[in-house]
């Protein structure tokens, strides 16, 4: 203290002024300073700092705790000293100046014995004191590569060199960053092997074209030059190879310029000698190009190209053509290819095998096939088709150049051959898998196998296409052609789909048209000549077994699809069939028929394999009580009715057909003459049809025919064809045999044939020569309806054979006839009822064929009436032709069908009318054909092409519109006077046929009264007739005047007006109305016939009477409120005319053509439409109304009925129906409302009701169904359904009136809710668009952005998700079983058809289903189990069908902007971010064992899929989604063993998003995105390994290759906030398991290799404190004491061996017993050195061999702490001979004292319960880490003196710090700070005693 003060004294202050230095330094703010009361008062006192700096000891509590703390502080303080510092990362300092040297010419000696020092074995530090330097860096490899230096010298030297540039920079450039040497000297060595590559391919090019007349020196000097370079090259390239495994060079720039070389080559062979440098170049680096998919892709694209080039080459120039579905599709995708077979016949096998055998080309090619084959085993998602990028490396699949798999092509020789080709095999199925996965994306993840989804899009485009096209009209927008190409256009994989959807269209009772038929057979033939005409016959599948045809050219394309449908999907027909099911049947005829007509389906193929699978024997039925069952039970299942089919294949063919015969003989009537007539009689459809009666065989058991047999049966075959004869033949010997049974079935045709010729024999026909006359009027003879009956009982076939026998019969009448070798004509009528008998047969093409044929005779038949004088001129030809043009009207559409006849019946019509000058003034049968000649004309382009025809007829065209097709307006009558005796005689008596005299027309047309007075008492006439067939015939007459007088026409709208309003119209015939009562429904029946039959003969349009007549007549309902009974009356009556006209009868009524004398019983027949062509008319006239005026005239009828409603009782309509037939249903006669013998129902009926019956009748024309739903969208039009007359509720009841007819009131009971969800809930492909109609019009009845919308929207969309989560009912019953089967697979196909539906509806429904499924999407369960089992179970079952949902948000996402895409995005961001989150909360085992998480994956991945291109053109989304897919695999949620089914989907996914960001149209752009994106991938990645997780490396960037260091450090350590290492005490935490560990592996140090630089002291980049080094106190060690003292022993150091093998001398306390358990080996614990022993010191002291250390027991607690430094310190009394043991009872004694001061507890850590038992390591391992300030917790049973702690702790303090090495580094006072501390524990245990 003094000699510090005089030191402050000597110290001047910095204010010396203001007196004397003070003793202490001054300080501010100053303890001295403070003037507070003590101080001023007594001054500043002295305090001490410590209490016990002085004084005594005796009264201190000295407790071992404060001397372990006071310990382990001066241990702490040690260590903290001892700790070397981080260097930190400084570079080797170099001095250039002192050890470098310019190498230069003067320098050149020196450099040669440098480099040859170097090339030696001189040490490297002695050649790194002084090194040349270069100034250029390629001398640098030119003197390596001269002196042919190793390569790690070599690399030493280039370290050097780069450390030399790098400490010159350093001076000059000081802030600028340094160049990366890694880059530089990459760059320099590629670009010093570029000039090589250089040199070596202009030597290269000229071997293979030598140059001309080279001169000598050139030569030379060129060889010389090539061998330098070629040195140069093999020194770099494996110096390249050196570094580059060093680390010294760019992995990414080395592997980018081998490509670059293989780039620049071309394809020709002239390039390939340069080859054979480069590909072993890549042989050599192909491990690390599989570690990079981006650069294996790369490679594998230029190899697959040059090797296809090479093969494909070849095969050219060798004139080999290889197959074109390997060759010349080179842009075939990955999963278009198909494994070939290994053959040698192979064109590209041949050309392998050539390159093999020549020496040039066998390494090349085997090269190749080397690096393609290990880039497929290694890095497959480099052969994966991607989709990104197009024209760029990134698209497609490299393997797409290639025309075989790689594992055809040749390997090199190896023991595993076979199994390695499986392996190739294998990968190459998976790769394509990949790749269709991806080309589809990911969409059909796990429905790969089912494609219905497309298929379903497929068939209904295909079905829209066919509901859409107006088969009435064909131009060049509405054609076959146009049809063909919607309905075929597109994928041909769907095709077999296509196909049997048109024959459902064309069989089903959802459809109407017979030209349906005809339709689907002219697509076929069309789609079977166009793939003959391809010649690709491979994608026919017509070849299979159930196509044996004897034809030679085989079975037609879709013999077996056709096969295929008869067998499943057919109708068959059933004696308790519903008219829907048996037209199907009859419609399945027709097809059929149609289809062997065009050669489509082979008759004789089919008869074959009838023949081979024995198909017409029939199954058998016992005859017990359930054959009473089984005969009601319809055929719904078809698949199952083939079960006998395949049981007799075996059999000989003779066996069966004599089998055949027997059966038939024996046991067949006339199998297709049934004897049941009691089924009801419908058109078309023969009443029995199908009802062939169960046969018997030889065992009496019944048998049930076949389906097959009943088709053999009908299916119809062409008469005129000369071929068909031998099928015809095939057909009678397989049904009848050759016996009695087809002599009889031949015998029933023949005479029907003969009974329908008799028609036309002579005395049933006109007999010109006798002026016309009819000897026997068949009316009285024949008996049309029960002739037509028993043509109906016949089979199809027989039909078709009966109508054409009959049909050639009048063809040669009418001939004879033309030619004038006859004077007998058939009746038209006769010839009208064949053409009934022909409908009925549905032998429709023959019908018109017959037309034609009757046309073409026409023109000659009027030349010889001509010529005769006949008074059938003008006459007969128009009227037959009137019939004709009737069937061709109701026929139109399947005319149009056929250009050919379409041709031929224009021209033949216009023969016929040629003699027409003003189509205003002829024959009403002339009008007619004058009108159908417009028609024609104007729905078929063809004819206005064709100048034969088409120029006359331009002409006429103009003048028939203006008199047929002008628009009318009715004719005000009050300026005529009526007279009622005008033609009365006429119309009292009406001529036969409505026959004319041409006086009358002329009267009508010269005088307005005349016409007045007609038509007055027309109508008069008609109310009061009752007799059918004169109220015809006044019809007609009336419609022959109205076409001699053009203007009657006008005339008869305005007298229908007066009769239907004739409140509102008061001005139109008057004297009509005072004659008749409108409110006497009975005269309502007979003008609607009248009606019907001047519109049929176009006296006035079907739309000229809705809009001039019905509509003003219906929309006056207000005028009902006058009470006034006339206005109800003319309502009445318009309904009722409407029901007529709109309700079509066109089917034959054979009844109408026979009168006879019926009894007087009997009732009068209905009044009718008689004549079918008039029939047929009217049906026409149907096909020119539009659809606005058909919706009006429904809209008007239900108006009157809900504004009359309220009026009066209203009766029901099924009381109404009780009464009286007036509502029944059908066709026929029986739809003429009739007047009842009970009383009129009519008359009874309210008007509301009558209303309502007249609007559900016309709704249920199926005619009305077909022309709404042609064009839905017109529906929902402001003028059609959305009129503001109606209401909402009209709206939608209109609606469904007309789509589901037959569902009555049920629908209207509904609420809306129950509807929407009924709808989706039912869906078929049939009523789809009534579906959509339903939620069209509910959506625009609502206003744009309402809350009412808003709520409908919702409403939509949940019951459109809700859909996919039905489950269906359960029950135990078998009939509840089969229904529930049957319910399930209706919504298996419903769920379908969902997409398609919402689809077509607004953007709004979409948008609203994408949110609500978001919203169920987002609702968790799908990853986690949840509690409730009900629930669980149905959300499973919607995932289950998550593929027709997936299609459904897809769908719904392609007509919404780019927002509702984000979001749709951003919500599967988030459930998966979600998904991710849960797994690094520790879930990871609940999610992975849900089974639903895989499920719910997959969807949300396909859904991914659906939206992947959104996202590929957003950098963020891009961004995120890489991410998101790398976390779902570091996170072990998809990885190769968890969910590895998306495994690969994730990976192709982010391989393609990698692309996309490298593939990006702007290039900077695209760099910086991909490398913003590497960083966030490898940040995720991080040092993680694992499989799975190298094939995420394998899409990132190579990293550089750098030196690592492990770092270790102290256990225990912690860093604080600034970093510092901070040590504490975790020994109780770890439950004493890391006692004895003193160094813990922290870190991974990278170094960079450049600046590790061998040869020189000290590497600056390694810091001593990554290894955990200190310092220690240099010391001799104890063994080097010893020795040292050994020198001045002068005795014998030799002992024997007893020495050795005795026990040791003890110390005397050793050899006292101990009262519980000697110590043995435990205090060697302490002393016990760690088994790692790193120091110099330990060097050399390792254990003998065989030397095993003592086990160690488990941590003891109160053990003393060994100095972490000291586990260098050797063991004790081991290994060192003449150290004595130094063990003694001391220890204990200090245990026992320190275990009675404390509590067992404070010390004892967890596991030091049982001191005997074993420790918890290994007797070889030594404490790894105890620190000293722990206190001492070693305890033992016993008990010891407490004197004996003093000389106990001092002997084992001592010892710690005099033992060299122990306590390491200590400084020079720690052991006399250790005496002194034992010293005062001494004294102080003393003053306690």
């Amino acid at each position: 203290m003094f000699n510090s003060s005089l030191v402050y004294e000597k110290r001047p202050l910095k204010k010396p002024r203001i007196g004397p230095p003070d003793v202490y330094p001054q300080e501010p703010k100053q303890k001295e300073d403070e003037l507070t009361s003590i101080n001023v008062k007594h001054g500043f006192p002295t305090m001490t700092h410590l209490s016990d700096e002085f004084g005594t000891a005796r009264n201190c509590n000295v407790t071992a705790s404060k001397v372990g703390a006071y310990f382990n502080d001066i241990i702490a303080r040690k260590e903290e000293l001892s700790m070397l510092p981080d260097s930190g990362r400084k570079r080797q300092q170099i001095n250039p100046k002192d050890n470098f040297w310019p190498a230069t010419i003067r320098t050149k000696n020196s450099i040669e014995t440098w480099f040859k020092d170097l090339a030696g074995n001189k040490p490297l530090m002695h050649l790194s004191k002084k090194a040349p330097n270069f100034n250029k860096k390629e001398e640098i490899f030119i003197m390596l590569c001269e002196y042919q230096v190793p390569m790690m010298r070599a690399a030493w030297f280039i370290k050097l060199s780069s450390a030399y540039t790098v400490a010159v920079s350093e001076a000059k450039i000081k802030k600028r960053q340094m160049p990366d040497p890694t880059t530089e000297w990459t760059g320099t060595l590629l670009k010093f092997l570029k000039e090589q590559i250089l040199k070596l391919q202009e030597y290269y090019s000229q071997v293979e074209k030598p140059a001309p007349n080279p001169s000598l020196t050139q030569a030379a000097t060129t060889e010389t030059d090539q061998k330098l370079s070629m040195r140069h090259w093999i020194y770099c390239i494996q110096l390249l190879k050196y570094m580059y495994e060093e680390g010294l060079m760019d992995r990414q720039e080395v592997l980018n310029w081998i490509l670059e070389l293989l780039e620049k080559m071309r394809s020709q062979p002239s390039d390939d000698g340069i080859l054979r440098l480069l590909l072993p170049l890549c042989l050599q680096y192909l491990d690390e190009f599989v570690q990079s998919e981006l650069l294996s892709r790369r490679l594998a694209h230029l190899c697959c190209k040059k090797l296809g080039y090479m093969l494909n080459n070849v095969a050219e120039t060798n004139l080999i053509t290889s197959p074109q579905s390997e060759s010349t599709k080179t842009e075939q995708k990955e999963n278009d290819k198909e494994k070939k077979e290994v053959l040698t016949s192979n064109p590209m096998q041949s050309t392998l095998l050539e390159y093999q055998n020549c020496p040039h080309h066998r390494d090349i090619v085997l090269q190749l096939s080397t690096i393609i084959q290990t880039i497929t085993l290694e890095c497959p998602t480099a052969l994966v088709w991607c989709g990104t990028g197009s024209g760029s490396v990134w698209h497609g699949s490299p393997l797409d150049l290639l025309p075989m798999v790689p594992s055809s092509f040749p390997m090199a020789a190896r023991c595993d051959m076979n199994s390695y080709r499986k392996q190739l095999q294998y990968v190459e199925h998976c790769i394509r898998e990949r790749s269709k996965k991806a080309e589809g994306r990911w969409c059909t993840e796990k429905w790969q196998a089912s494609s219905a989804g497309i298929i379903t899009n497929r068939v209904l485009a295909a079905l829209d296409a066919l509901d859409r096209h107006r088969f009435d009209k064909m131009d060049s927008t509405n054609s076959l052609d146009t049809l063909y190409t919607k309905v075929f256009g597109g994928n041909n994989d769907q095709e077999n789909s296509v196909v049997k959807l048109l024959c459902e269209w064309a069989v089903s009772p959802e459809r109407t048209g017979e030209h349906r038929a005809l339709a689907v057979a002219a697509l076929l033939d069309r789609r079977q000549s166009d793939t003959a005409t391809n010649g690709d016959q491979d994608a026919a599948p017509g070849d299979d077994k159930d196509s044996n045809c004897s034809v030679p050219g085989g079975p037609p394309m879709f013999q077996s699809l056709l096969m295929k449908f008869l067998d499943t999907d057919a109708p068959v027909p059933s004696p308790d069939d519903c008219p829907q099911k048996k037209t199907a049947f009859s419609n399945l005829v027709h097809l059929f028929a149609e289809l062997i007509r065009r050669d489509v389906f082979s008759h004789d193929a089919y008869m074959c394999t009838l023949i081979s699978r024995g198909d017409l024997l029939g199954h058998e039925e016992t005859t017990e009580v359930s054959s009473h069952q089984s005969h009601h039970t319809k055929l719904e299942d078809h698949s199952h009715n083939m079960d006998y089919d395949d049981a007799n294949i075996d059999h000989d063919l003779d066996k069966i057909l004599q089998n055949i015969k027997e059966d038939q003989q024996n046991s067949m009537d006339v199998p297709d003459s049934p004897k049941e007539h009691d089924h009801g009689h419908h058109p078309h459809v023969p009443s029995s049809i199908g009802h062939v009666p169960m046969e018997t065989d030889h065992n009496d058991h019944k048998i049930k025919p076949s389906r097959h047999l009943l088709y053999t049966t009908h299916f119809p075959l062409s008469q005129d064809d000369p071929f068909s004869q031998h099928d015809c033949n095939q057909r009678h010997v397989l049904l009848y045999g050759v016996g009695k049974v087809r002599d009889e079935a031949r015998h029933t045709v023949k005479k029907m044939s003969k009974e329908i010729c008799k028609l036309f024999s002579k005395k049933f026909s006109i007999d010109v020569a006798e002026g016309g006359k009819v000897k026997k009027h068949s009316r009285n003879e024949f008996n049309f309806e029960a002739t037509t009956q028993k043509c109906q009982s016949l089979s199809y076939f027989d039909q078709h054979l009966v109508t054409w026998q009959c049909s050639v019969t009048v063809i040669e009448m009418l001939n004879s006839f033309a030619t004038g070798n006859s004077n007998y004509l058939p009746v038209q009528e006769h010839v009208a009822f064949l053409f009934d008998l022909m409908e009925l047969a549905l032998n429709i093409y023959g019908l018109i064929d017959v037309c034609i044929q009757i046309l073409k005779e026409l023109p000659e038949v009027e030349t010889q009436l001509y010529n005769k004088n006949s008074v059938l001129n003008r006459n007969y030809t128009t009227s037959l032709s009137l019939y004709v043009v009737g069937v061709l009207r109701r026929y139109h559409c399947c005319l149009l069908l056929s250009p050919e006849q379409t041709s031929a019946v224009f021209e033949g019509l216009c023969k016929v009318v040629k003699h027409v000058s003003n189509p205003g003034d002829c024959s009403s049968a002339e009008r007619c054909i004058l009108a159908h000649l417009y028609d024609l004309y104007s729905s078929c382009s063809l004819l206005k092409s064709k100048p034969h025809t088409g120029e006359p007829f331009g002409n006429a065209y103009p003048k028939i519109r203006q008199a047929l097709y002008t628009a009318l307006q009715p004719t005000p009558s009050s300026n005529y006077v009526y007279n009622s005796q005008y033609m009365q005689e006429v119309f009292a008596n009406p001529r036969r046929g409505g026959r004319i005299e041409s006086a009358w027309a002329r009267q009508l047309n010269e005088s307005g009264n005349n016409r007045y007075s007609f038509v007055g008492s027309a109508v008069i006439h008609v109310c009061r007739e009752m007799d059918n067939e004169r109220l015809n015939d006044l019809a007609i007459m009336c419609a022959e005047m109205t076409a001699c007088c053009n203007s009657l026409a006008s005339e008869w709208l305005g007298v229908l007006l007066a009769l239907c309003c004739p409140i509102v119209h008061p001005g139109y015939y008057t004297d009509v109305l005072t004659q008749l009562d409108i409110q006497d429904v009975s005269i309502h029946n007979a003008l609607a016939v009248f009606t019907c039959i001047l519109i049929a003969r176009h006296c006035f349009s079907l739309e000229d009477f809705v809009g001039r007549v019905a509509l003003p007549s219906l929309l006056k309902v207000k005028s009902l409120d006058n009470g006034s009974g006339t206005a109800e009356g003319g309502m009445r009556l318009t309904c009722h005319l409407l029901l007529r006209l709109f309700r079509t009868a066109e089917g034959p009524q054979p009844g109408l053509y026979s009168v006879g004398s019926p009894p007087l019983t009997a009732p009068r027949p209905p009044l009718g439409v008689r004549l079918s062509c008039d029939r047929h008319l009217l049906a026409a006239a149907h096909r020119n109304i539009h659809v606005g005026p058909v919706l009006a005239v429904l809209k008007a009828v239900l108006i009157v009925g809900d504004a009359t409603a309220r009026e009066g009782t209203e009766l029901s309509i099924s009381h109404i129906l009780g009464t009286s037939d007036l509502l029944s249903g059908g066709d026929g006669p029986s739809l003429d409302l009739a007047q009842s013998s009970t009383g009129n129902a009519e008359s009874t009926a309210s008007l509301s009701a009558f209303a309502c019956h007249v609007l559900r009748e016309i709704c249920s024309q199926q005619w009305v169904l077909e022309r709404c739903l042609c064009h839905p969208e017109e529906l929902c039009d402001s003028d059609n359904l959305l009129d503001p007359l109606l209401s909402h509720s009209q709206a939608q009841r209109l609606l469904h009136m007309i789509c589901y007819p037959d569902a009555g009131t049920s629908i209207e009971e509904l609420d809306q809710k129950s509807m929407i969800s009924r709808i989706l809930e039912n869906l078929e492909q049939w009523t789809l668009r009534m579906s959509w109609l339903d939620l069209q019009l509910m959506f625009r009845q609502f206003t744009a952005n309402s809350q009412e919308l808003s709520q409908w929207l919702d409403t939509v969309a949940k019951a459109a998700i809700d859909v996919f989560q039905l489950s269906s009912p359960s029950s135990n019953s078998p009939k509840a079983e089969e229904k529930k089967t049957e319910i399930k697979s209706r919504q298996q196909n419903s769920i379908w058809l969902v997409a398609p539906l919402v689809s077509k509806l607004p953007s709004a429904v979409q948008g609203r289903v994408l949110k609500v499924a978001g919203q169920v999407l987002e609702s968790g369960g799908w990853c986690r189990e949840k509690k409730s089992k009900g629930r669980g179970s149905s959300e499973n079952q919607s995932l289950l069908s998550h593929q027709p949902f997936l299609t459904l948000v897809l769908t719904c996402l392609k007509g919404q902007e780019e927002g509702q895409r984000e979001g749709l995005l951003s919500s599967l961001h988030q459930q998966l971010s979600q998904l991710v989150q849960l797994a690094r909360d520790g879930n990871l085992q609940d999610i992975c064992n849900n089974e639903r998480t895989l499920d719910g994956l997959q969807l949300r991945f396909a859904l991914v899929g659906g939206v992947f291109e959104a996202f590929q053109r957003n950098p963020s989304a891009t961004t995120d989604w890489a991410l998101l897919l790398v976390q779902l695999v570091t996170n072990g949620l998809i990885d190769l063993h968890t969910h590895s089914e998306l495994f690969t989907t994730v990976v192709d996914m982010l391989a393609t998003l990698i692309h996309s960001a490298l593939a990006t149209d702007s290039q900077d752009e695209g760099r910086k995105m991909y490398q913003n994106l590497m960083k966030k991938l490898k940040k995720e990645v991080g040092e993680r390994h694992n499989a799975s997780l190298q094939h995420i490396r394998q899409l990132l960037p190579l990293p550089r290759s750098v030196t690592e260091v492990i770092a270790v450090e102290p256990i225990g350590c912690l860093t604080d906030s600034k970093g510092n290492k901070i040590n504490f005490d975790s020994f109780d935490k770890k439950h004493g398991f890391q006692a004895s560990v003193s160094r813990l592996v922290t870190d991974k140090q990278r170094v960079s290799s450049w600046d590790v630089l061998e040869g020189m002291k000290n590497p600056a980049p390694l810091s001593w404190s990554w290894f955990g080094a200190v310092r220690l106190e240099r010391k001799p060690l104890s063994c080097e004491d010893t020795h040292r003292l050994l020198k001045y022993h002068t005795h014998n150091l030799q002992r024997p061996a007893s020495h050795y093998l005795d026990p040791p001398p003890l110390p005397p306390e050793d050899l006292e017993p101990v009262p519980d358990k000697p110590l043995k080996d435990c205090d060697l614990k302490a002393d016990t050195p760690s088994s790692v022993d790193q120091s110099p010191a330990a060097v050399g002291k390792g254990r003998g061999k065989g030397q095993r250390r003592p086990r160690k027991p488990k941590a003891v607690p109160g053990q003393l702490p060994v100095n972490p430094m000291g586990m260098n310190q050797p063991q004790m009394g081991q290994g060192q001979p003449g150290m004595p043991m130094q063990i003694n009872q001391s220890k204990q004694a200090l245990s026992n004292l320190l275990r009675s001061r404390h509590p067992i507890n404070q010390f004892m850590g967890p596991g030091g319960q049982n001191p005997q038992g074993p420790g918890p390591q290994a007797g070889n391992y030594g404490p790894m880490r105890q620190f000293p300030r722990q206190p001492m917790r070693q305890q033992h049973p016993g008990a010891m003196q407490q004197n004996q702690v003093f000389e106990i702790f001092q002997n084992r303090f001592l010892k710690m710090a005099e033992a060299p090495g122990r306590l390491s580094g200590d400084q020079g006072g720690v052991r006399n700070q250790i005496r002194l501390f034992s010293k005062n524990l001494h004294l102080a245990l003393k003053a306690e005693h």
